[in-house]
């Protein structure tokens, strides 16, 4: 019977379905749109596409990532504007593309899978998935011929098994689903109490106690885990801890994380020595690491951390902000001519020719356009040193500079060099997501609280306006408006969890009761569309059957966005605890979170100041 349905459902489509086409072209998504004139037949993620899978009986071949990813633009070249390549994907499979920064919540479940599955992920994300919705295996990139031999030989399993296969799935799926929650258990056990000093002794093991962060390959900033050991800092003041954060915090803006000359924060380097960057820059991370380096200036009392931070925000506001509101997601890692940090190398000569003699005898030492350069001979700006360092360099003083001199000299040349590369041409992703504008509000308002500067005061209250007038109607949040001011995507757990976070920041600031309200409306809306008997739900749609829900979110780049809708109706309950808000569902997720959040808080980072705090 079985050999017979299968065989009914392969030759089912050729009467319900014309031919597939790419339908990606003209996409109102940057990501999505480049991807428009690739022979793969690339169809949506929808219910539509899912149905097709269902009655041709193909796997969908889903192929996720972003704009401003480098290695995503290779794959492109090299296989999926690849006539073989396209010939056995468009034959065999339902192939799909998949913004990220549209559907974060698709490209979180896939993450996981391929985590768990291989113990890496990355982008460009591709997984194979059943027509059921199971995913089935996963990869990151690949070169052209080990891709292409690998989607065949899927093929040729499918052919052979596909009911064997759709199995296995469907057990892995089993394997990982959690369990209902226990709606009975609503208080945290006394386990919790030591739950921050567990947290600082296992992340600490794992730290790089020399050059900071975290791994031994590439850098990240590993932002809301460097945020929630500053958090334990502050509690516990200790010495070891401390060191681990300044030297993080050094590292990450004194070498190649960080760009010297225009501000804002690469995504990561490719180096454990913080040197070479990765040269996308996205929006997010730069809105945490800006609050990040508020807060670590306020703790250490350091004015470096602080003119970062105010560095940071006026980059994000002046760089990604658009005149219809709302700032844009991120920069492309390739400039216009498809070489990969373009935008911000240079050629010695051509810097030693923009500027004076005396600026040069600054920057050269000051920025280290010295020795061989290394990325494709051409030399990134880096700013290591302080002034009074360079007061004593070689070139300083036979210059005759003096030290009240120096920072004029590097202004200059700055604004300079800053004029010749605004020349160049970067592509940019022009999406204004409404998660990521949410975590950049919270950044602009401390901007707007640290300096008093009527600029940054204003750009932190277009931002909100933004969100309020352009991504909320009332009763729900729009996930994102594209260059043309189209509202694209469908919003999920984390856009009403940084929205929320924001706007509670803002009515903070404001001190006003109906700013207030509609940060408790948003927050509400967070728990009645995300959280239910199984834990969290990422989206209100899944057309997954793998990864529904659970107990505990884990942190990513950027905070879980459970725990801070958990953090915020803690904060909110703490002010006013009549706040129409769920405070037994509050009750049930912090309870439900517990065990996985001790079992690994390193990945759950996020939740520990909260779970202290319900402690307390």
């Amino acid at each position: 019977m079985l050999r017979i349905i299968l065989l009914l459902s392969f030759l089912l489509p050729s009467f319900a379905y014309a031919d597939l086409s790419n339908t990606l072209k003209g996409n109102s998504s940057p990501y999505l749109a480049m991807h428009g004139n690739d022979p793969v037949k690339w169809q949506q993620w929808n219910s539509e596409t899912v149905a097709r899978a269902k009655a041709e009986n193909k796997l969908l071949f889903v192929s996720i990532g972003y704009f401003a990813c480098h290695w995503c633009h290779v794959m492109q070249k090299e296989s999926y504007q690849a006539a073989d390549t396209a010939k056995v994907l468009n034959s065999k499979f339902i192939p799909v593309k998949v913004d990220r920064e549209l559907n974060p919540a698709l490209d979180a479940r896939m993450i996981e899978f391929v985590n768990r599955t291989r113990g890496y992920s990355g982008w460009p994300l591709n997984v194979f998935i059943t027509p059921d919705g199971y995913p089935l295996f996963g990869l990151v990139y690949l070169p052209h011929d080990d891709f292409t031999a690998l989607v065949e030989k899927l093929a040729s399993y499918w052919d052979e098994d596909s009911a064997g296969l759709i199995a296995d799935a469907k057990l892995a799926a089993s394997e990982l689903a959690p369990a209902d929650i226990d709606v009975t258990k609503t208080s945290l056990s006394d386990r919790v109490d030591r739950l921050g000093k567990e947290f600082v002794k296992r992340t600490l093991i794992d730290a790089d106690k020399f050059l900071g962060g975290f791994g031994e390959q590439s850098k990240f900033p590993s932002a809301p885990r460097v945020a929630a050991l500053l958090e334990q800092y502050k509690k516990t003041d200790d010495e070891k801890l401390g060191k681990f954060l300044k030297t993080t915090l050094n590292s990450m803006q004194k070498y190649g994380l960080y760009d010297s000359l225009g501000g804002g924060f690469f995504r990561y380097t490719v180096d454990p020595q913080w040197q070479v960057p990765h040269f996308e820059k996205m929006l997010y991370d730069n809105a945490l690491l800006a609050r990040l380096y508020f807060d670590a200036a306020e703790v250490f009392e350091r004015n470096d951390y602080r003119a970062t931070a105010i560095a940071t925000t006026r980059f994000m506001y002046k760089t990604l902000g658009t005149k219809s509101g709302g700032l844009v997601a991120s920069l492309s890692a390739v400039d216009d001519n498809n070489v990969e940090g373009g935008y911000y190398l240079w050629d010695r000569d051509e810097i030693k020719s923009i500027l004076s003699p005396g600026e040069w005898a600054v920057v050269e030492p000051a920025w280290n356009i010295v020795g061989t350069p290394t990325l494709d001979g051409l030399f990134l700006p880096i700013a290591e040193g302080d002034v009074n360092e360079l007061a004593k360099e070689k070139s300083v003083v036979a210059a005759g500079i003096k030290q009240q001199e120096l920072t004029s000299l590097l202004d200059a040349a700055r604004s300079k060099l800053l004029k010749v590369r605004a020349k160049r041409g970067l592509p940019v992703d022009t999406k204004r997501l409404a998660a990521w504008n949410g975590l950049a509000l919270s950044a602009l308002i401390r901007a707007a609280q640290v300096t008093n500067d009527q600029q940054d005061k204003q750009a932190a209250k277009d931002l909100r306006d933004f969100l309020v007038k352009q991504l909320w109607d009332g009763k729900q949040i729009i996930r994102a408006r594209n260059k043309q001011g189209k509202a694209i995507g469908k919003a999920t757990i984390e856009d009403y969890a940084f929205v929320a976070e924001g706007l509670l920041e803002w009515a903070r600031y404001t001190n006003k009761q109906e700013d207030y309200q509609l940060a408790v409306e948003v927050t509400n809306q967070a728990w009645k569309r995300f959280f239910g008997k199984q834990g969290w739900r990422l989206s209100e749609e899944n057309l997954l059957a793998y990864g529904i829900s659970e107990h505990a979110i884990a942190d990513g780049p950027m905070p879980s966005p459970a725990a801070i809708i958990l953090r915020v109706t803690q904060d909110i309950l703490t002010q006013d605890s009549h706040a129409n808000l769920p405070m037994k569902d509050f009750r049930i997720a912090l309870a439900a979170s517990e065990a996985e959040v001790l079992d690994d808080p390193f990945w759950f980072s996020s939740y520990v100041a909260v779970l202290e705090a319900a402690r307390e």
